[in-house]
């Protein structure tokens, strides 16, 4: 089940909510602004304790996957989960674009 997570800090345009989406496969997640839509990367810093998709349990977002390069939960239940996969796909969740695409993510930038 995918949960809705907001980021830690407020969009510093209108002051909003950003909410945590998945940006494009493979794990990469933004967080996006509730009002305005701006797309921002994501830091540490700015991820709250998610719920365990296996146990419900709280737990705290750190690094690895691949080449230690994803957001990744460890929970004390052993369920390993990377954020992206817990999260709404940026189109799923609403939002009219995805404003931070990696080269060559061209389907990844509007959805018609």
């Amino acid at each position: 089940m995918l949960q809705t997570v907001y980021s830690e800090s407020p969009c510093p345009i209108d002051g909003a909510d950003r909410q945590i989406v998945l940006s494009r496969p493979g794990g990469f997640v933004t967080q996006d602004c509730t009002e305005c839509g701006n797309s921002k990367t994501l830091a540490l810093w700015d991820i709250p304790p998610v719920r365990c998709p296996k146990c419900s349990a709280l737990v705290t977002v750190g690094m690895g996957g691949k080449k230690n390069r994803n957001y990744v939960g460890r929970c004390s239940c052993g369920h390993f989960f990377l954020l992206g996969d817990i999260v709404p796909y940026w189109v799923d969740a609403g939002y009219p674009r995805c404003g931070v695409a990696a080269p060559g993510d061209e389907s990844f930038r509007s959805h018609d």
